[in-house]
């Protein structure tokens, strides 16, 4: 296991959240070789905001895939179906830390507002509203 960190510079002219998402695939698939798997930390309430995204934007029901090549190696993400406070708890106890990016609390950016704004007032109305996204997520996928 390796970790390296890299800052890149993103172009905030059109939609940020896709820029940086592509720089960080980018540096991914640079950096991995054909027998390597990265883990992502992805998880069921990750997979709701996407799913609302996307139709949101009008860009259909599809989620996060579980699987795939990234450049010349693999990635999963694992945690799909789990509650992210499943996760955390489990961190927790392990005494293990994890890193917050600090542009998830900023509701400028749509998929943080759909975080911070939207997604308590669903889950407060229909209580199993995550995990029904993700069923649709699932299904769809």
């Amino acid at each position: 296991m390796r970790i390296e960190i890299k800052t890149v510079a993103v172009s905030a002219t059109r939609n940020l959240e896709a820029a940086a998402r592509s720089a960080r695939y980018a540096f991914f698939a640079q950096h991995l070789n054909s027998d390597d798997l990265l883990l992502f930390g992805h998880h069921l309430q990750d997979q709701a905001e996407t799913l609302l995204l996307r139709v949101l934007q009008g860009r259909g029901v599809v989620g996060m895939r579980s699987s795939g090549s990234l450049g010349p190696g693999y990635f999963v993400r694992p945690f799909l179906s789990l509650p992210k406070d499943h996760l955390v708890q489990y961190l927790k106890s392990v005494g293990e830390g994890w890193i917050e990016d600090p542009s998830n609390s900023q509701t400028r950016f749509d998929r943080n507002y759909l975080r911070h704004e939207v997604m308590p007032i669903l889950n407060q109305r229909w209580p199993n509203a995550v995990q029904a996204l993700g069923r649709i997520s699932a299904e769809a996928g």
